[in-house]
């Protein structure tokens, strides 16, 4: 049936710059962080992001990220999108997830699926924010005893300020 979605302006990303290349730094915890290369300093140099991922899936039942430490849990069992306590519907359609995320300094708008489920968040940030620029947590089976697929694409813009755009 008729469905209302919830994206970013198109205009948007005429602020991206060019996508971020990211190198694989493992965690000690099994996590798989992804870090700008090079370096700029931390990845509070990177305040300004709009991320595209997207779930390859196959017997996953749940996944977390973070996005410069603004955890994400996708949950493929529950069908949940979980972000700072809200909740929001998940699709799983044809063992895929796509997401978008707009982070600013002080806030997050996650989408889902071409914007079916939408979240946004405002936040404080930390004084100091040295997490890395996307972390991905271990996939998660559905059963002990299935083998976890899970491939991701994932592209980080870094933008420019809508404040500091020439006209």
């Amino acid at each position: 049936g008729v469905r209302l979605c919830i994206n970013p302006v198109e205009e948007l990303k005429t602020l991206r710059d060019k996508p971020l290349a990211l190198r694989v730094k493992s965690q000690d915890n099994g996590a798989a962080a992804f870090v700008p290369v090079p370096s700029r300093g931390d990845s509070a140099a990177f305040d300004l992001l709009d991320v595209e991922i997207v779930f390859e899936l196959e017997n996953v039942a749940s996944q977390t990220l973070a996005i410069r430490g603004r955890e994400i849990e996708l949950n493929f069992a529950e069908k949940t999108l979980k972000h700072d306590g809200v909740v929001a519907p998940l699709s799983v359609v044809d063992g895929r997830v796509s997401l978008r995320v707009v982070l600013d300094r002080t806030s997050i708008e996650i989408f889902a699926n071409d914007g079916l489920s939408q979240i946004a968040k405002c936040f404080v940030p930390e004084d100091k924010n040295d997490a890395p620029v996307v972390e991905f947590s271990p996939a998660v089976a559905q059963n002990a005893d299935q083998n976890v697929r899970s491939e991701t694409k994932l592209e980080v813009y870094p933008m420019r300020s809508v404040w500091n755009v020439d006209k």
